[in-house]
């Protein structure tokens, strides 16, 4: 744990991949790591209902959601519908992966792309 005093990289703590810089990078802020985070993800979809049907299942897990039309035009390909969902989890390694990938799998399942992902300091 000394590692954040000096903040050297704790390969234990943060294994040398995307989920580990990220959270390398979000501990660096923190001595000590705080119990919770705030893990975003936002993804785009083509129509409405499955952008209200990925939210409907985000809040029934206890996520929060936020729902938005871009107006302007698709150029990426990937939808105007754009979703972001907050996830409350431990500010570790293997919860971060899990639930990225997590809903990561479940915006594919609702003809979704995911356009990206943060993790930030947790806030009631």
């Amino acid at each position: 744990m000394l590692s954040f005093l000096f903040r050297r990289r704790d390969a234990k703590l943060f294994p040398n991949d995307v989920y580990g810089d990220k959270l390398h990078a979000f501990a660096k802020r923190f001595a000590p790591l705080p119990d919770k985070a705030l893990m975003t993800l936002s993804a785009r979809f083509e129509t409405r209902a499955d952008a209200e049907a990925m939210a409907a299942s985000q809040t029934n897990q206890g996520h929060g959601v936020f729902l938005d039309h871009d107006e302007e035009a698709d150029v990426d390909g990937v939808g105007n519908w754009c979703l972001d969902i907050d996830v409350t989890i431990a500010p570790t390694h293997h919860e971060l992966k899990r639930a990225v990938e997590r809903a990561e799998y479940d915006a594919k399942s609702y003809r979704g792309v995911t356009t990206g992902w943060s993790i930030s300091q947790w806030e009631e």
